[in-house]
């Protein structure tokens, strides 16, 4: 409590990209304390210290980047009032509603994150390890927890920076479904039934048919004959991850290495976005070797075990699920139905026949997450590449010179949701593009030149002279340098590399194929 309500300046500098607020409950409860120790308790204490404890991490909440609050717990060897713990004056009922003071509390904080601490204190520790740990260094927990903490930690950074996986890639037989198809056919594989093997195989199909419906593109990458496996996923009653919910597949007999490779290149994703799910460690190793980017799970031999092992996986934990996480995987199976169906037309002539339409709207409190998780998570097109918590991010727009466009389009294949971001700031006569974002998945529709447009337009509303964009380059965002030296039509300056401009004496032409709805005046950039 001391550290949470100091406001020394000095404490806190540098400003901490996280903050871990971890507290046993009895630590900040004398209420709590006592019940722990027999003594009956007042709920109306109990909870009245909590809030203390609520306000003191809320006065701080500008002083860390994120800050991570694992929920009250207590030893699970604690025994409590055993099957009366649940009522008044129980210990389970008590802690109960301390984290449901947390919770409503904290729970939509943008920059707070709460975690369930349970399976770090159930599988990470002993009774009897735990006790000597206590008093030997009057550490509460094991170091097996402290690791499990560490880990839980580095997946919320993960998630808070934007660097969430977005694909899982799996192989076919013995992984998807018992049995090898060209062998056995697919009447003869192993799925669903009175089968415990074929069980599991179907509830693992279930686990990637969830992480699906949060936004996670699912593709195949299989030594197999294709159409043999192709009709065993359309064909087989209890198939549940059919070809149509697939972002893409690579099956036959090539390296696997190199189908990943090719399959993420179709994808416009980059492969540290790939996981990759194999029962063969042969295979496995041939990928995490040749592809270092891509994260290759240990797999178990038992498939039982599958469901199990893929919950595990943090690495697709994401701070919120949005409108836009939802409907990335369909978008995905959309492209690849684009990209199937394009036949001998011309590039500009299957552009204008997707009739692509675009809503240009304001920042407001149903988009402003999806719009700070574009901002984090997209690296291909992206200016400058940077990286804002929501709270941030809502502070630079509180300048009464900074603005901000959020896209959203759709096609004739899919609602693709919110895909870009235009934010600008006036400097002096000067109109500044100081993030331009467009998700990877929004690629070849001509987007990018509708955001130039909008700038363009915006820099003229304000009356300046013209519109600038300074490329700060990664070592992923090679598509925004390609976009601007070569299709834009923008001139980069010769005395500052990089720095590229379009005078608002000239029109610029916003894409034909492209038609606006709703358009909004973009210089009223809050609503």
């Amino acid at each position: 409590m001391p550290v949470l309500l100091n406001g020394d300046h000095d404490l806190w500098s540098p400003r901490p990209e996280l903050l871990v607020v971890w507290v046993k409950p009895e630590a900040i409860s004398a209420e709590f304390a006592g019940l722990l120790n027999g003594k009956p308790v007042s709920e109306r204490e109990f909870l009245a210290e909590t809030d203390q404890f609520i306000d003191a991490v809320l006065s701080c909440c500008d002083r860390a980047g994120s800050i991570v609050i694992p929920l009250f717990a207590v030893s699970p060897f604690r025994r409590g009032l055993g099957a009366g713990d649940h009522r008044a004056g129980g210990l389970s009922r008590s802690l109960h509603e301390m984290n449901h003071r947390l919770i409503t509390r904290l729970g939509d904080e943008p920059n707070i994150f709460l975690i369930a601490p349970e399976s770090w204190l159930q599988g990470a520790q002993q009774s009897h390890s735990v006790d000597k740990f206590w008093y030997a260094s009057k550490s509460p927990f094991s170091l097996k927890t402290y690791g499990a903490v560490a880990e839980a930690c580095r997946a919320v950074i993960r998630a808070a920076r934007g660097r969430a996986r977005k694909l899982l890639v799996v192989d076919l037989d013995e992984t998807l479904w018992g049995g090898v198809v060209g062998d056995v056919g697919w009447q003869g594989i192993r799925l669903g039934g009175h089968d415990p093997v074929g069980e599991a195989f179907k509830d693992f199909q279930q686990g990637l048919l969830s992480l699906h419906r949060k936004g996670v593109a699912i593709a195949v990458v299989s030594k197999n004959d294709e159409s043999v496996a192709l009709q065993a996923m359309r064909s087989h009653p209890e198939m549940l991850l059919r070809p149509e919910l697939l972002a893409g597949w690579k099956i036959n007999w090539d390296d696997k290495a190199q189908n990943i490779v090719d399959l993420v290149a179709e994808l416009n994703l980059g492969l540290d976005s790939a996981v990759f799910v194999d029962d063969n460690p042969a295979e496995r190793g041939r990928v995490s070797e040749a592809l270092p980017g891509v994260m290759v799970p240990d797999w178990p031999t038992d498939p039982l075990l599958y469901r199990h092992c893929l919950e595990q996986l943090d690495c697709f934990d994401q701070v919120q699920i949005t409108a836009e996480d939802r409907l990335r995987s369909a978008s995905y199976a959309a492209r690849r139905s684009l990209v199937i169906g394009r036949p001998e037309v011309s590039s500009e002539e299957w552009i204008r026949s997707l009739n692509v339409r675009v809503q240009l709207t304001k920042l407001h409190a149903g988009n402003r997450a999806r719009i700070v998780q574009l901002l984090n998570k997209t690296n291909q097109m992206n200016l400058s590449t940077r990286r804002m918590t929501e709270d941030e991010f809502i502070r630079w727009l509180d300048s009464p010179e900074n603005g901000l466009v959020a896209l959203s389009a759709s096609d004739r294949f899919a609602e693709l949701g919110l895909v870009g971001i235009l934010s600008f700031s006036k400097v002096g006569t000067q109109l500044r593009i100081v993030d331009l974002v467009l998700s990877c998945r929004a690629f070849g529709r001509s987007l990018e030149n509708l955001l130039l447009w909008k700038a363009v337009e915006i820099a003229r509303e304000k009356d300046t002279d013209c519109v600038f964009a300074e490329f700060v380059r990664t070592e992923k965002n090679g598509p925004t340098w390609e976009f601007l030296a070569t299709r834009s039509g923008w001139v980069e300056q010769p005395t500052q590399s990089g720095r590229f401009e379009w005078p608002t004496s000239e029109s610029f032409t916003c894409p034909e194929h492209i038609t606006i709805t709703e358009p909004i005046d973009a210089a009223d950039e809050r609503s």
